[in-house]
């Protein structure tokens, strides 16, 4: 099981090695947890949002950040997609 709290401030310092290793490790226990970690990712983009209007991040900092999220979403997106349930209508 992997800290949320570690993978939030990970993103937040958009330390993309320790962000990509927390999301390959939910991954490589099943995924169960994927929708923590997305959670997790996006409270560390309310970190870099902060730290954008601080002045503390710049534009490059925000795109680099839009990145890593979308890679983040691009990992865990099989266990988010087969946690929904599926279901639709059936053929009358």
């Amino acid at each position: 099981m992997i800290d949320f709290e570690k993978l939030a401030a990970a993103m937040g310092d958009l330390d993309e090695e320790v962000v990509l290793g927390l999301l390959k490790q939910v991954m490589d226990e099943g995924g169960a947890e994927a929708q923590k970690a997305l959670d997790a990712c996006q409270k560390g983009m309310d970190i870099i949002g902060d730290r954008f209007e601080s002045g503390e991040y710049f534009v490059g900092d925000l795109i680099f950040a839009g990145e890593l999220m979308t890679e983040a979403v691009e990992i865990l997106k099989d266990s988010l997609v087969s946690g929904e349930s599926g279901g639709g209508k059936k053929p009358r």
